[in-house]
């Protein structure tokens, strides 16, 4: 079951956390994985789902990744808690899981250094910036493997519009298909829509016909 994987994966990181000197890792965690999956157990698209694809291609690339171990580290941490909070009819659920993180993190007693830098990272997946190339890699290799679904296989793509839509289902079509125009055409817009070398070989291409696809679906249904 891969709740129970999850739960185990999460310990072995504290563990390692711990031998690296950025957390003291309390004998006990106080149910935090529990809560964890808990509070990815709603969402359409931003689930557990979501975090375990996330996770799988931070571990494909690991031999690939420019950065330490506790670099390693932030990433793992950020991915966990990047969409902890998710409330599609609000605007701040990066602000919110970035401060469920910092108190999360306060309980497992991680240094300050480690504790902010994630958070930081939490903020940066509202991709608001054009580019994050002047960030650390730990940075862009995050956002990277958040926007990874973006250059998924055709199926997989459309499934991910679709779940998205479905999270929305809220609001009126011809407001919703307007505002994702928008979303999608500023990702478009960019240079280059990942910003490390091995997500741009591996997805930029097949992302640019997935988001022009879309782009072009939703246009025609108006």
């Amino acid at each position: 079951m891969y709740e129970r994987r999850f739960i185990n994966d999460m310990h072995f990181m504290l563990r390692e956390a711990k031998r690296l000197g950025v957390c003291v890792y309390p004998t006990r965690i106080y149910n935090i994985t529990d809560l964890i999956i808990n509070h990815y157990s709603k969402g359409y698209y931003h689930n557990l789902s979501h975090i375990k694809d996330c996770l799988r291609k931070l571990k494909l690339i690991n031999e690939y990744i420019e950065t330490s171990e506790i670099g390693f580290l932030k990433i793992y941490f950020a991915i966990i808690f990047h969409d902890i909070i998710y409330d599609p009819t609000k605007i701040d659920n990066e602000i919110n899981s970035a401060e469920y993180w910092r108190n999360t993190a306060a309980i497992l007693q991680f240094s300050k250094e480690f504790t902010d830098d994630v958070k930081e990272m939490i903020l940066a997946t509202m991709h608001t910036s054009s580019s994050v190339k002047n960030k650390p890699l730990h940075y862009q290799y995050l956002i990277d493997i958040d926007l990874s679904i973006l250059g998924a296989k055709k199926n997989k793509f459309e499934d991910y519009c679709n779940k998205i839509r479905q999270e929305y289902s809220f609001v009126p079509d011809s407001i919703f298909n307007s505002g994702r125009i928008k979303i999608l055409e500023n990702l478009l817009s960019r240079c280059s829509i990942y910003s490390t070398e091995v997500f741009h070989n591996k997805y930029e291409k097949r992302a640019i016909v997935n988001l022009k696809n879309e782009i072009d679906r939703l246009i025609k249904l108006g």
